[in-house]
C-alpha cells in the first residue's frame, strides 16, 4: 500500500515522478470469527476479532503538498460554514434587494436560537425521554427473546433513525447491562 499525491504534472501524456505522502508499506491482517449460535450479550465477546500488523509507516509531505492540503481544508471549512445558511440565501444581488437580504440575515441568526429553544422546552425533553425509554425497553426485549426479533426490529428501525450514533451506543449499552 502506498499513497502519492502529484500536482497535475504530465510529460507527453505520462505522469512524472510520484510524490509519496505515505511510502509503500506491507501489512498482515488476521481475522477471527466467533461462530457461536447464541446472540452476543456482552461487549467483551465480539463476533469478529482482527489483528493488524504493519511495518513502519512513514508519512511525508512536501512543502507544495502541505500548502495544497491547507488550501483544501480552508475551502472545506468555508463550505461547511456557508452550508448552514444556504437554505435562506436569497439568490439575488444585494444592490436593490436590501429587504430580502436583511430577512436573510435575520433568519440566519434566529434559526439556531429557535432550534436550541425548541430542544429546551419541557414538551420536547419529555417526548425525547419517552422515546429513549421505549428504545431501551425494545432493545432489551430483542436481546433477551430470540423468537420475536423480527417484529421488534420493525418497531426499533424508526426509533433509530431519530437518534445519533452516540445516543444509540449509550442506549444499547444500557439495554445490554439490563440483560446481563
Amino acid at each position: 500500500l502506498g499513497v502519492y499525491w502529484n500536482f497535475g504534472e504530465h510529460v507527453d501524456g505520462e505522469e512524472t515522478e510520484k510524490y509519496y505522502v505515505l511510502e509503500p508499506i506491507s501489512a498482515k491482517v488476521e481475522l477471527t470469527q466467533n461462530k457461536s449460535t447464541e446472540p452476543l450479550n456482552s461487549l467483551q465477546t465480539p463476533r469478529f476479532t482482527a489483528s493488524l500488523t504493519l511495518q513502519t509507516v512513514q508519512l511525508t509531505l512536501s512543502s507544495k503538498q502541505y500548502h495544497l492540503a491547507a488550501r483544501i481544508l480552508n475551502i472545506i471549512d468555508w463550505q461547511r460554514r456557508v452550508k448552514k445558511n444556504r437554505k435562506w440565501h436569497p439568490g439575488v444581488p444585494i444592490l436593490g434587494n436590501a429587504e430580502v437580504w436583511w430577512k436573510f440575515a435575520i433568519s440566519a441568526v434566529r434559526d439556531p436560537i429557535s432550534r436550541r429553544m425548541e430542544r429546551e422546552r419541557p414538551s420536547f425533553v419529555s417526548a425525547r425521554a419517552k422515546l429513549l425509554v421505549k428504545y431501551v425497553n425494545l432493545y432489551t426485549t430483542m436481546l433477551s427473546k430470540h423468537e420475536i426479533k423480527d417484529l421488534i426490529k420493525q418497531d426499533i428501525k424508526p426509533l433509530e433513525e431519530g437518534l445519533s450514533y452516540d445516543e444509540l451506543y449509550i442506549m444499547r449499552s444500557l439495554a445490554l447491562s439490563r440483560v446481563q
